[in-house]
């Protein structure tokens, strides 16, 4: 029989284990090289379509999913995200911004909307599927 650490007990290592874990992550991030090739190579897509396929085939996600009741979801999610939303979108806006002006922008600016009428619910239909379509083209 393996001998295993109780909960309790490897609960405890793992908290013990985030002691410098920002500077070891960042240091590992550092030690990489074009990410960006590898991970767009023939091999990382045929890897990442397997793993899809073996987690569809095994219900992983229901499995996962089935762990956690929404209460849970909730308070970590309340927890985590709320302490941490606020700097990850400033540290984030400079890609934001890049992707609005040549994905929302540079698509609306060039859509001809036809002039409002009296009818509230003809124009919603005139003015939104032309922003609707003209965006699903891009």
């Amino acid at each position: 029989m393996v001998k295993m650490p109780s909960a309790s007990e490897y609960k405890k290592a793992f908290e013990a284990g985030t002691a410098g874990i920002g500077e070891k992550y960042k240091k590992g991030i550092a030690g990489v090289s074009d990410w960006h090739a590898k991970a767009t190579s023939p091999q990382a897509k045929a890897n990442y379509e397997t793993a899809i396929t073996a987690a569809i085939a095994t219900d992983a996600r229901g499995r996962g999913l089935a762990d956690t009741s929404n209460a849970e979801w909730q308070q970590r999610a309340q927890t985590k995200g709320a302490s941490s939303i606020a700097s990850a979108m400033v540290q984030s806006s400079d890609k934001a911004a890049r992707g609005y002006d040549s994905k929302v922008r540079a698509v609306l600016e060039n859509v001809t909307l036809p002039d409002r009428t009296t009818d509230g619910e003809q124009n919603t239909i005139n003015r939104v599927i032309p922003i609707v379509r003209a965006l699903m083209k891009k």
